[in-house]
């Protein structure tokens, strides 16, 4: 382990582009008035968060109200003083920015106190949201959230000097161990950044991180952006990404039952790789069938090694016994992107599944179980007729 070396950030403009989502006619609960307006209404939300609220809490999210005529946005409001009155704020002015056919867009500030540990901290946000034509199909059109400013700075990992900086991820105005907090560095100093929490290019301050070859953990980070303590904690070589028709990367687990799993171990038998939730909706209905080609193909040379997403193991334990769900899985209590599997495998849902190959080869990826079926009973038919 190395010495902990302190990392300044300052505040800097840097249009970080943090999230894409379709508007919606349907106008919000916490919306108690709206303009007249001539043309359609759309409805959308700035994700803002109180400190302490959860990933599924919304109730500080920030409203606006578009309108659109002949496919382009004529006007638009939102509820920056955070009344629920579309009616009583400053208006916002639409420019014709970005240089998008049809696209429009508007600035507006989002000030608030943010309770830390160490105090009071005054929020101070400029955001800016593009509203984009509708598209082609007739569904309603997008909007897109940018923060105008970041913390940004350099940060040195393996000697090197790489553009970095904070990310905000659950909006809630300050840098914290909370879920989404994070840093982005430009490893490959293309000075561009994908933001996307399950990037190579991030790391979650909640829990030790990998860039390149290194793990490092963050600890402390100024809930004010200004400064981050990084310490190099382990040497650790870089998994390739997974490729179709390449060797799957290997991992090793311990599974719920204490026992040691790795995927190198189960060369010469087809292993798909699933990651699962007991908390995802859409589980609860998928279990009893990837249960049932565990017993129907396991015989044949089918493994299956779950991954959980769980941070609550007592609900997963009981979920798997109500389900009797006898395939092993690993539970690291952590969120999906602190996962150190799912990161190398770039498993963002629950339902997302990886299938190896006899060769340990990966034979291919699934969003949704109807493929995982159809592929299992092109690889194991007679298996499957009976």
């Amino acid at each position: 382990p190395r010495d902990a070396v302190r990392f300044n950030f300052t505040q800097t403009v840097a249009n970080i582009e943090y999230a894409a989502v379709r508007l919606s006619h349907d106008r919000p609960a916490a919306v108690t008035k709206s303009p007249e307006v001539a043309g359609d209404a759309w409805y959308g939300a700035i994700m803002r968060r109180l400190p302490g609220e959860g990933p599924r809490q919304s109730a500080h999210y920030v409203p606006f109200m578009a309108a659109y005529s002949g496919g382009v946005a004529t006007g638009a409001w939102c509820d920056a003083n955070y009344n629920g009155d579309l009616t009583d704020d400053p208006p916002v002015r639409l420019s014709a920015y970005p240089a998008t056919a049809g696209a429009r867009s508007f600035l507006v500030d989002l000030r608030w106190t943010a309770t830390a540990p160490s105090g009071d901290l005054p929020i101070d946000w400029t955001i800016r949201v593009v509203l984009e034509p509708p598209a082609a199909d007739g569904s309603g059109p997008f909007f897109r959230v940018q923060r105008v400013h970041a913390m940004m700075g350099d940060v040195v990992m393996q000697g090197r000097t790489h553009r970095a900086f904070l990310f905000d991820g659950n909006g809630d105005g300050l840098y914290t161990r909370d879920f989404f907090d994070g840093l982005y560095v430009d490893l490959d100093d293309d000075l561009r950044f994908s933001i996307d929490v399950m990037s190579r290019e991030f790391g979650p301050f909640a829990v030790p991180f990998q860039m390149g070859e290194r793990v490092y953990e963050a600890a402390p980070v100024d809930p004010a952006g200004r400064e981050i303590v990084l310490r190099e904690v382990a040497v650790a070589k870089a998994s390739p990404p997974p490729v179709i028709g390449k060797p799957a990367p290997d991992f090793t687990y311990d599974d719920t039952a204490g026992r040691s799993t790795s995927l190198k171990d189960y060369r010469g038998r087809l292993v798909l790789i699933y990651f699962w939730a007991s908390w995802c909706g859409n589980w609860a209905d998928d279990a009893p069938r990837v249960q049932t080609l565990y017993e129907r193909y396991h015989a044949a040379g089918l493994e299956i090694l779950g991954v959980s997403y769980d941070t609550d193991r007592a609900a997963m334990e009981r979920f798997r016994k109500e389900r009797h769900l006898t395939w092993p899985t690993s539970f690291s209590g952590r969120m999906f992107y602190e996962d150190p599997i799912a990161r190398m495998y770039q498993g963002r849902w629950p339902g997302s599944a990886y299938l190896v190959d006899r060769d340990g080869r990966l034979d291919g990826s699934f969003s949704n179980l109807e493929a995982i079926e159809a592929r299992l009973a092109e690889l194991l038919p007679s298996r499957s007729a009976s």
